[in-house]
């Protein structure tokens, strides 16, 4: 979809137009590999749990040749990064409280 059809630009024309130069950036100037950059949504897309997001990230990254597993493995990975994160993010308040 062109990004001018996109529904943030016609709402909010130069802070949506800027959102879509800093996403075309990023997703086409990156150094890192299409794949990567398609997993790396898709991690991301999920651990947000954005649906839309997540579907079309799938789309592009099998497009880009991703397979299957390469697309489960990012999600898990992102699943294990954000319950790690989940285990820590608070530590001390639960030592304080409750720990020994």
């Amino acid at each position: 979809m062109p990004s001018s059809n996109r529904w943030y630009i016609e709402a909010s024309p130069k802070p949506g137009s800027a959102f879509q130069k800093f996403h075309d950036a990023v997703t086409n100037e990156s150094s890192l590999d299409k794949k990567t950059v398609e997993l790396i949504k898709i991690a991301v897309s999920s651990v947000l749990r954005c649906r839309h997001c997540t579907e079309d990230h799938i789309v592009k990254a099998l497009q880009q040749g991703v397979s299957r597993r390469e697309i489960a493995d990012a999600m898990m990975v992102a699943a294990l990064q954000c319950a790690g994160t989940q285990l820590y993010w608070a530590m001390d308040i639960f030592e304080k409280h409750i720990g020994d």
